[in-house]
Order: C-alpha cells, then structure tokens, then sequence
C-alpha cells in the first residue's frame, strides 16, 4: 500500500514519468536486524505492482546479489560489512539499472 501511494503521488506530480522500485539486496545474515527473510515478498509485491501499472518496472538487485553470494562471501560485497555494497556491488547494482532502462 505504501509503495502504490508513493507511486500515485508521483504520478500525480508526472503523469509521464516511468518508475524503477528496486528490489533491495539481503543485508549481512549475521547482522541481528536483518529483515532478510522479508525480501522475497518485497520483491513479489514490486513484480506484481510493475505487471499491474504501465510504466513502472523492477531492477532486480535482490537476485542478483543472492546469485552472487552463492559464490562469495558476504565480506567480498560489502563495505560496511552490515547492509552497504562495496564498490563492486555498485558496478553490479548500476549493471543491473542499465539493463532495466535500456533493456541492454
């Protein structure tokens, strides 16, 4: 509900504008409040916003970083070593941003 607000309201204030919700990468699974175990219904509900309204899409950071991390550890993706990417996440995380606007 809070996501479809945010949405109206921009719409509202750019009927022409085009929407990204990012489906946010899991945080460090050691790190006491990480909402880890929510992620997948997050990224759910933003497939399910982004099929039911034109012009809103999803750039799938959740994914990718759970296909990384069976390769690597969680100390090799982070910079904070809690929940931030380090500079090769970002790489990763502008990778998949390019895909989402320009399909390439």
């Amino acid at each position: 509900a809070n996501i479809m607000a945010l949405i109206m309201a921009q719409r509202a204030a750019n009927p022409a504008g085009e929407i990204i919700l990012v489906a946010s990468w899991p945080s460090n699974p050691d790190w006491i409040v990480s909402n880890n175990s929510q992620l997948g219904e997050y990224r759910a509900v933003e497939y399910s916003i982004a099929n039911t309204l034109s012009d809103v899409f999803v750039a799938d950071f959740s994914t990718t970083s759970l296909q990384i991390l069976q390769k690597k550890t969680y100390a090799d993706i982070t910079g904070s070593g809690a929940a931030h990417p380090n500079d090769f996440m970002y790489v990763v995380f502008a990778q998949i941003l390019l895909k989402t606007m320009l399909g390439i």
